[in-house]
């Protein structure tokens, strides 16, 4: 089955979906989309690593991001920050003259979403899940690992 092209969004149900336990959400999703889903379902996603450059124009922006590039580091992510020079040098067309830092993952990067919707579509097919298109969602109900509903 493949989606029609003006499906967009899909609601799926899985008999369980959980999240492995050394989940960092940078990591797993790149790995996801560049590894998991072409490995699992035989269908690419369109991955293309591009890198990633976050900015701060605020000194509170700055510390958070500081913040988050150190707990992202601590989960094996390879954040940089650099300079608004850099930004430049990587991304000519921005405006730097607000920036204080920027902060470059290179290793992140894009997909293209019809492709992993497509990937999406046939690995919960193939894990027994059911694609309900059209559909609105009115609720959504999350079972954890020891079935309580949260």
């Amino acid at each position: 089955m493949s989606l029609p092209s003006n499906v967009s969004t899909l609601l799926v149900t899985l008999p369980s979906s959980p999240l492995p336990p050394h989940f960092s959400g940078r990591k797993y999703t790149k790995s996801l989309y560049s590894d998991i889903l072409p490995k699992e379902t035989g269908l690419s996603t369109g991955f293309k690593p591009c890198g990633f450059i976050e900015l701060a124009t605020s000194p509170d922006r700055l510390e958070e991001y500081r913040r988050i590039s150190t707990f992202n580091r601590f989960q094996g992510v390879d954040v940089r920050e650099i300079t608004p020079e850099e930004v430049n040098e990587k991304f000519p067309l921005c405006d730097v003259s607000d920036v204080l830092a920027g902060f470059y993952v290179p290793t992140d990067g894009r997909v293209n979403p019809y492709d992993a919707c497509q990937a999406f579509a046939r690995g919960a097919r193939e894990k027994g899940g059911r694609i309900i298109e059209d559909a609105p969602v009115k609720n959504v109900i999350v079972e954890g690992e020891r079935g309580e509903r949260r």
